[in-house]
């Protein structure tokens, strides 16, 4: 099974390191798209997981719909590679 997990939030980090561990003692391969923002990317480190950076903090309304319309398109595009069959996140 091929897994996507969506991290957009420091606490996500915390949420799904223990199911992705799960999933890697298990023989399933997984992926983690990140979003750039507080210490997410430090703890992503921290537990060694590997991950790739899709946007980062927006600053006011436009800066925020310009990241949500590049990160959107970001995903898509690493999703058609990867070929998840299951995509998660709290997005």
């Amino acid at each position: 099974m091929r897994v996507l997990f969506d991290i957009g939030h420091p606490a996500h980090v915390h949420l799904f390191k223990n199911i992705i561990r799960i999933l890697k003692q298990n023989g399933h391969e997984f992926a983690i798209t990140a979003r750039d923002k507080d210490v997410a990317l430090r703890l992503l480190d921290l537990y060694n997981l590997p991950y790739k950076v899709f946007g980062s903090l927006g600053k006011g309304k436009l800066g925020l719909l310009n990241e949500l319309v590049k990160r959107d398109i970001g995903l898509f595009k690493f999703c058609r590679k990867f070929k998840p069959d299951i995509i998660t996140g709290t997005s």
